[in-house]
């Protein structure tokens, strides 16, 4: 028996920055987005992106195997 994936709508989208300070300028400056919220330490920020929540990640945890 095959089991479907149905989608209904993405919540949130997590992205690893390697400079998180930068990124928020980036985001909240230059594209317009609502920060939301913003830790640092542990370096993560939030984001309102019409209804889709963005998390920033630092370089810290998980993202460090992206480098």
């Amino acid at each position: 028996m095959a089991t479907h994936l149905a989608l209904d709508a993405i919540r949130q989208i997590s992205l690893p920055s390697a400079n998180i300070e930068r990124s928020v300028e980036f985001y909240r400056d230059k594209l317009g987005a609502k920060l939301i919220a913003k830790f640092d330490p542990p370096g993560l920020a939030f984001f309102d992106c019409n209804g889709v929540r963005l998390l920033l990640s630092g370089m810290g945890g998980i993202a460090r195997w992206f480098r």
